[in-house]
């Protein structure tokens, strides 16, 4: 198996600040330490290929809402 190119914190804050620009919300990030364990969950070693670490990140990252995703959008 290759060298992969796992994402950084600031990858992840470039994107999210990017997201927030072109659609709105609010900066910032809940928990800083909870967002790096989540980014070095699929480094652990444990998962056997890409899909398994790419689950393993998407469930971090979902199951703890850990940017501030609040949004100016109005759904009504």
């Amino acid at each position: 198996m290759g060298e992969r190119d796992f994402l950084t914190v600031a990858d992840v804050i470039g994107i999210h600040t990017i997201l927030i620009q072109r659609y709105g919300g609010i900066m910032g990030v809940r928990d800083p330490g909870a967002l790096e364990a989540a980014l070095y969950r699929p480094q652990t070693g444990y998962y056997k290929d890409i899909v398994a670490e790419t689950s393993a990140l998407m469930e971090s990252l979902g199951v703890t809402t850990l940017l501030s995703m609040a949004t100016s959008v109005s759904l009504s």
